[in-house]
């Protein structure tokens, strides 16, 4: 690896696989899940082992992973794709060959916003799509290009978790806290719209504060804790202040 880092040079990204988990001297970033192809949740209740590919599954290893970002400088979440997979009845990833008219081309919004506010939490932009097909192009410019999420990004840090153990599942909300600001990320990974507390000690919040959701503008004011619901199979992030 060192040989690598040589041919390499300063000035390229090394961005190392799953595989090795304490090499942080020899990379910029490391992967923290095999691939994510965009779907929001494929929870297999009869074999975990088959869950894979999802946000939610992104989510497990960010929840149990969140601490090697001081390790490495970013947690690498995998290329954010918006569309150009599916799932079969047995809940293989597919890749979309155009054969079959009921095979999704693209997925939903809700999954898109949730795909990209995951990879907003470990500070770090993949970006892998077949931009020839306009939907997919049209989807990108809308959920890349938000100039307060990507703020978040650049700061490159995780959010960490803010409720532990969860098991093969992922935790819902996470938190970074950065000066006087903290960020929180909450996922409903279910199929109906879902509320959740917000507990102002356990994020570190104290007296009057301001909420804002970075993907809709929308604020609201609350003394130590609060209530918010996550539509179905969505995300938000706010801005706390």
């Amino acid at each position: 690896m060192q040989q690598v880092v040589g041919y390499a040079g300063s000035d390229t990204f090394i961005d190392l696989a799953i595989s090795p988990l304490f090499m942080g001297q020899y990379g910029n970033a490391r992967r923290i899940s095999c691939d994510v192809h965009g779907s929001m949740n494929n929870w297999h209740e009869t074999d975990p082992a088959h869950y894979q590919k999802s946000t939610e599954y992104l989510l497990n290893s960010l929840s149990y992973g969140w601490w090697l970002d001081e390790m490495y400088n970013y947690n690498d979440a995998d290329h954010i794709q918006f569309g150009n997979y599916y799932y079969d009845s047995g809940n293989n990833a597919k890749l979309f060959d155009g054969t079959d008219p009921a095979q999704p081309r693209i997925w939903p919004e809700n999954y898109n916003r949730a795909r990209v506010t995951s990879s907003v939490l470990t500070g770090v932009y993949l970006i892998s799509d077949d931009y020839r097909e306009p939907a997919l192009r049209e989807r990108a410019e809308k959920f890349l290009q938000n100039p307060e999420i990507n703020k978040v990004a650049r700061l490159g840090r995780s959010f960490r978790p803010v409720n532990g153990d969860t098991g093969f599942k992922a935790n819902n909300m996470y938190v970074l806290n950065d000066g006087r600001t903290t960020y929180l990320a909450v996922f409903n990974f279910d199929k109906a719209a879902r509320s959740f507390r917000i507990d102002g000690d356990r994020i570190g919040l104290s007296g009057r504060s301001t909420f804002r959701e970075l993907w809709s503008g929308k604020s609201f004011t609350s003394y130590g804790n609060a209530s918010i619901t996550v539509p179905a199979e969505d995300a938000v992030i706010y801005k706390i202040s």
